[in-house]
């Protein structure tokens, strides 16, 4: 007689008989990981190249419009018909 409890040996079966599916389902699953994780850290290098290019970029662009800002306000000061001609610059916060 059987007792209403479930036993373990219907799952023992089942991975008898499915090994080989269970092997390749999981090596298929490891490769499709890896090969997504490798895109994924390649693209999180592309960005973080971008971002860095963007930054220098902007700093470049900050100090060239800071010389500007002081070259025109240094004019400015010594030639009395510049302020007509251009308002007072001020470096933005």
């Amino acid at each position: 007689m059987t007792s209403g409890r479930p036993t373990g040996e219907w799952l023992l079966a089942f991975l008898r008989e499915n090994a080989l599916t269970i092997v390749l389902g999981v090596a298929m699953a490891y490769g499709w990981f890896t090969s997504n994780n490798a895109a994924l850290v390649n693209r999180i290098a592309i960005l973080e190249a971008q971002v860095a290019e963007q930054r220098a970029t902007a700093k470049a662009r900050s100090r060239f419009d800071n010389a500007a800002t002081n070259q025109l306000n240094f004019l400015c000061a010594t030639a009395s018909t510049c302020r007509q001609l251009y308002a007072p610059i001020v470096a933005p916060e």
